[in-house]
């Protein structure tokens, strides 16, 4: 094996090392032939073959071409017969490179079945997968003998998303619905969802009020929880974790702390849990008291399905590696105890959105930004789980006298508002105001609007802050609902005008 490093598994599968492996690699050349001879015998076989393979599934130069041929008149609206395609590939001087109108007998002559296309179909892109499983692993066993600047656990993570990516393009998931389908499953939704009064169809977040508007954390959804700092953003998420995790059913909960350590998260549970406020708990001095509240939480907290990975600039890859990792660890459990915890995680929560790391670097931060919403709303639908993601605000509400934020404050937010299903906002005027001493210990109020609802209403929720507790309760405000058709349109954001030493986060 050569020394020289491919940095990349596109790099390597194409390289000349990859090739040395290429020998007696699975192909069947009765299978490949068969579906070019179906095509050309039936333009209806070309219509079934439509998400089951493409070109690069073919082992055969020849057959890539003759059906690269065959994929270039079918935009055309050609037909597809021998005679149209042999004379495709001759006008684009490629007849001779696939053995001229001998080969084309050859295809002709090969035993088929138009009816069985589907099933010669499957039984390339099976030899394909097969093939593709032996380049990704030469190439793990290559970057595990050199590894390059790669970190060990960066190569188990590169092969764990190697093989990811194999699965995702050729699991043969199916994306056409018949209404027939799709009805029976709908209809057991909507009489779910009436036998719970109308409410409440996903996760609970502990807030009744912000439930009400919400119906819940639904699967697939991403949730974004936007705020200026030190308004609360990481104490929201983690009260809602701690409502679902300490809850009846103990629904497990995957956090990823890219700023905060591990140690720091669990002292907020303790502090919110014990009601013992945090100064205290980190200098030790408890009284009598104090200490058995700090026991009985640590026995409430103990053995509860929390997973925090506190890793710094993690990728959406990384992610999804964590979660598949947690996903293995919750089933085996599961099928160690049946009575015990549910097999698959049941949230996801990212602190924060603006310190994930992207895949490869951009000349902007707009498309950086992009791609990394687009990847949490994968993240929310490959596990079927709500995704909460954590969003800094820029300072553009600290410059009106209407402090309160805006979906427009979320920079280069095109992304965002468009990939999320929710977006919420944290909002506390006393964080603006000077608080006297003396009414420093009293609860502060604070505005939860759900500002982008994608399936639902939008509203206000006044909850109360508890600061020494980091802790959000329940308001007796009421709170206000209305329509997303009937809500004022945010002014169009100016943050691209800043000025550069007032820069937001992004």
């Amino acid at each position: 094996m050569s020394d020289e490093y491919a940095p990349n598994l596109d790099d390597y599968l194409v390289s000349e090392e990859s090739d040395q492996v290429a020998q007696n690699l699975p192909y069947s050349a009765d299978a490949e032939r068969a579906v070019l001879a179906c095509v050309m015998k039936n333009d209806a076989a070309w219509d079934l073959l439509t998400g089951l393979i493409d070109s690069t599934d073919f082992y055969e130069p020849r057959n890539i071409k003759i059906f690269e041929a065959m994929e270039t008149l079918a935009r055309q609206g050609s037909p597809l017969t021998q005679v149209t395609v042999s004379e495709a590939l001759r006008n684009a001087d490629k007849l001779q490179e696939v053995g001229g109108y001998p080969y084309f007998l050859e295809i002709n002559e090969t035993m088929h079945d138009p009816r069985m296309v589907e099933t010669y179909a499957e039984m390339v892109s099976g030899s394909a997968l097969r093939r593709n499983l032996i380049g990704v692993a030469d190439y793990i066993k290559r970057i595990s003998y050199v590894p390059g600047d790669l970190r060990a656990e960066d190569v188990l993570s590169e092969s764990e998303a190697s093989v990811l990516a194999l699965s995702k393009d050729k699991t043969g998931e199916k994306h056409q619905h018949s209404l027939v389908e799709v009805l029976g499953p709908m209809v057991a939704k909507i009489e779910k969802l009436r036998e719970a009064g109308g409410k409440l169809a996903g996760l609970r977040s502990g807030f009744w009020d912000l439930d009400d508007i919400t119906g819940g954390f639904h699967s697939n959804d991403l949730i974004v929880i936007a705020a200026r700092p030190s308004m609360g953003k990481t104490s929201f998420a983690l009260n809602i974790c701690e409502h679902l995790m300490l809850g009846k059913d103990s629904q497990p909960v995957l956090f990823f702390s890219l700023e905060t350590g591990h140690s720091q998260i669990v002292m907020r549970m303790l502090v919110t849990q014990s009601c013992v406020d945090y100064k205290t708990l980190e200098s030790a001095e408890l009284s009598s008291q104090q200490l058995r509240q700090l026991r009985s939480a640590t026995a409430m907290l103990t053995d509860k399905p929390f997973y925090v990975v506190d890793k710094p600039s993690l990728s959406i890859d990384e992610m999804r590696s964590y979660a598949r990792r947690v996903n293995r660890e919750l089933k085996t459990r599961h099928q160690t105890d049946k009575d015990g915890e549910t097999e698959r995680l049941a949230l996801i929560v990212v602190d924060y959105l603006q310190l994930i790391r992207p895949s490869r670097r951009y000349d902007s931060r707009v498309p950086e930004v992009g791609e990394i919403s687009r990847g949490l709303k994968a993240l929310a639908k490959e596990f079927e789980v709500p995704v909460i993601a954590l969003a800094q605000l820029n300072r553009k509400p600290e410059e009106r006298n209407d402090k309160r934020p805006r979906m427009s404050d979320l920079r280069e937010s095109g992304a965002i508002e468009q990939d999320a299903d929710l977006i919420i906002t944290i909002h506390r005027e006393d964080f603006y105001e000077d608080v006297p001493l003396e009414d420093s210990q009293k609860p502060r109020v604070a505005e939860i609007n759900v500002a982008k609802h994608r399936n639902g209403p939008t509203g206000q929720v006044k909850l109360n802050w508890v600061k020494e507790l980091m802790k959000f309760e329940g308001s007796e405000g009421s709170f206000a609902k209305e329509t997303a058709q009937s809500r004022p349109s945010d002014p169009p954001s100016t943050a691209e005008s800043s000025s550069d030493e007032d820069q937001p986060p992004f």
